[in-house]
């Protein structure tokens, strides 16, 4: 889908790599809105959740892959709310932080959102987590406010409910 990516559709059998390379990493799993996976039973059910949601029309989660090696190097979404409305969010390998992945994985999602007519992307960050908010900033997502006490994220501050940066990517917008 990029120069240097492919989104591809999860399969079962990559379970293993998601959970042993962000899923139970906990520098990874600090800004996610998912507890750390503390066993590989979580990953399977994770990953066997992510197949099942391409038999619906609503879109689902993609796995990032280098184009070149075909390694996976993350997960990113594409969650249809209605025809003109949808969610995203991204994740990477540590590896893999700081060579603007998440940045081009974004950009392909908004790609497809506007090939879809979707009128509403959006996406939301812990309001610390400065590196994603910038990357959405990078990918024409506008910030629409920080949200109160809107989410939890049980990585960062387990049983508090914290504030999030909301940012939204409409066809105007670019």
């Amino acid at each position: 889908m990029t120069d240097r990516l492919v989104l591809r559709r999860p399969r079962l059998d990559d379970a293993t790599y998601v959970f042993q390379h962000w899923a139970n990493d906990p520098d990874v799993a600090t800004y996610m809105s998912w507890p750390r996976h503390e066993s590989m039973a979580t990953t399977e059910q994770v990953v066997d959740a992510w197949v099942e949601e391409w038999k619906g029309v609503s879109g689902g989660a993609f796995l990032i892959t280098d184009r070149a090696t075909g390694s996976v190097i993350g997960s990113t979404g594409f969650d249809l709310i209605n025809p003109k409305l949808a969610t995203t969010g991204y994740v990477l390998t540590k590896n893999e932080w700081g060579k603007g992945y998440a940045t081009e994985s974004l950009k392909a999602i908004v790609s497809l959102a506007h090939d879809l007519g979707v009128q509403r992307l959006f996406a939301y960050c812990h309001y610390e987590h400065e590196h994603s908010a910038r990357v959405m900033e990078k990918c024409d997502f506008e910030f629409e406010g920080r949200l109160k006490n809107y989410m939890e994220f049980p990585n960062l501050s387990p049983g508090e409910v914290t504030d999030v940066l909301l940012y939204a990517w409409t066809p105007a917008a670019t």
